[in-house]
């Protein structure tokens, strides 16, 4: 709104309508509150999205106990492939019911399904 002035306690908009100051006041915080509602709302939409999705991090090791270095991990459709340690991070899985794989170039070396819950999950396999 553009307000002229007329007097102290009154402001006439672009329409011609006389406001008080009062009325001008009310307005203002009415959209402020209506502002900060709709960003609250915008912030707990966004937590709740980050929510539905994990951190899943594990170490793949063969059966003899030595880690599985440099294997492909893919969970949920992301994907990572494991360090000197045969540990991995993969970030932003789904939670839920999620499909795994893990592979050394075109060789499946395990895959079944893991349940991901809460915002990290620990998912650790031992080879055959």
């Amino acid at each position: 709104m553009a307000y002229g002035f007329l007097h102290r306690d009154r402001q006439q908009d672009a329409g011609g309508k006389v406001w008080t100051c009062n009325e001008v006041a009310s307005a203002s915080l009415t959209t402020l509150g209506l502002s900060c509602v709709l960003a609250a709302a915008i912030l707990l939409l966004a937590a709740d999205l980050r929510a539905q999705t994990s951190m899943v991090i594990g170490t793949i090791t063969y059966h003899n106990g030595k880690p599985a270095v440099n294997v492909f991990v893919s969970i949920g459709g992301r994907y990572r492939y494991t360090d000197v340690g045969g540990r991995y991070k993969i970030e932003g899985v789904p939670q839920g019911h999620q499909h795994m794989t893990i592979k050394s170039g075109q060789k499946i070396l395990w895959q079944g399904d893991v349940n991901i819950n809460g915002t990290i999950a620990t998912v650790d396999r031992v080879l055959p």
